[in-house]
């Protein structure tokens, strides 16, 4: 069952995927104390999520310069049988104000 609203991604066996980047600003300057951390709540055993530290420009806040985060990819292990899930994942965020955990959920595509 499609989620409404939600995105869809389709990963092939033995492929990764870039989701996106991850930082925590304020006023252009990082606030994070740690590279975020990404878990898998609900998904199949066949995808790893990870987090590879990077240095990220903030275009959405308008920044002019790269602060630390990380780029949040998925990987799909050996697929033998196509299926169609939900993949909800929890991002964590270090700041120096304490740790926000953040949920995305997708529609998960997987294709031998």
């Amino acid at each position: 069952m499609k989620l409404q609203g939600a995105g869809t991604i389709a990963l092939k066996s033995g492929e990764t995927l870039d989701l996106g980047r991850l930082y925590w600003v304020t006023n252009c300057r990082s606030v994070l104390t740690a590279t975020p951390q990404v878990e898998i709540l609900e998904g199949p055993p066949q995808v790893l999520a990870a987090v590879k530290e990077d240095m990220i420009l903030p275009r959405r806040e308008g920044c002019a310069k790269k602060v630390s985060g990380g780029m949040l990819t998925l990987t799909a292990k050996e697929i033998d049988d196509p299926s169609f899930t939900h993949l909800t994942l929890r991002v964590l965020y270090k700041t120096k104000d304490g740790e926000r955990k953040y949920s995305h959920v997708v529609n998960l595509q997987l294709l031998p």
